[in-house]
Parts: C-alpha cells; structure tokens; sequence
C-alpha cells in the first residue's frame, strides 16, 4: 500500500511551511479552506482514524492540542474564537484516511455545524427514538447552548 500524504507531509517531503512543528505533529494551513483560517494538526505517526486511538497515543494527543493553541496564536483568532473538529470515517467527512483536527476560524460560526437532514414525509421513517418519552433528549446539549 501507498504511504499516505499526510505521512509525506508530516516528514517534510512537500517543503510544506508547518505553523508548529515538533517530533510528534505539525500544523499547516489546509490547501482547500473551509473557513477563513483552517489548519491541519497532524500526527507524524500514522493513525488511520480516531478508532485506532488507545491510552497509548495520549501524550501525541495532548501533543496536537498543544500545536492547535500555537497556530490560533499565530494566525490570530486566539481570542475571538475557534473550532476544533476530527472527523472519524466517510460519514463523518473524513476525507484523508490519517488521522487530522481542523483548527477553524477567522469568522463567527454557527450551531449546528451542517444543515440537518431533510425531514422525512414518509410515516414509517419518522418514527421518534426510543431513548425519550417525547422522542429524543431536550437538554441544552442536543439543542447546541453547551
């Protein structure tokens, strides 16, 4: 199997110009912008997904928080605000099978962070979860004031 990019770029072979960079990650401006600041925070080691994670990887984990505070500082939106996100696998918008956290900001964002799905006119698909009485939790998590 072909070594993935994100392994070439975390070894330096593109001469990519990293906003943070020790033995363990490096963060870099991502090339396709989904906001107006968006960077990378990568592991060197290859992990496919968040589900490969054990106790093992907590220090290189602590390690890419660490890497994402340095490149808000850098680029400026330390103090008005930021969003960390890991995808984990094609449904979720993984798109590089290695391990990433998108570091987002520059702009004020919203809650959810994607449309919700189109409603359902079919009876037989919009049965409510069985997790609640009234058909799904109401806390203040579900409705995004956490």
């Amino acid at each position: 199997m072909e070594e993935c990019i994100f392994c070439r770029v975390g070894r330096g072979d593109f001469g990519t110009e990293f906003l943070h960079e020790d033995e363990f990650v490096v963060a870099f401006r991502d090339i396709h912008p989904a906001a107006p600041v968006h960077v990378l925070v990568i592991p060197r080691q290859h992990v496919t997904a968040a589900w490969e994670l054990d106790q093992s990887h907590g220090f290189m984990l602590a390690r890419m928080f660490v890497a994402a505070n340095e490149a808000t500082v850098k680029t400026g939106i330390n103090e008005s605000g930021f969003r960390l996100v890991i995808n984990s696998g094609r449904d979720a918008g993984q798109s590089v099978d290695h391990l990433h956290m998108h570091v987002l900001g520059g702009e004020r964002m919203g809650w959810p962070p994607f449309p919700p799905p189109p409603q359902s006119h079919d009876p037989q698909e919009a049965q409510e979860p069985l997790d609640s009485p009234e058909g799904g939790d109401h806390d203040d998590a579900s409705n995004g004031n956490i």
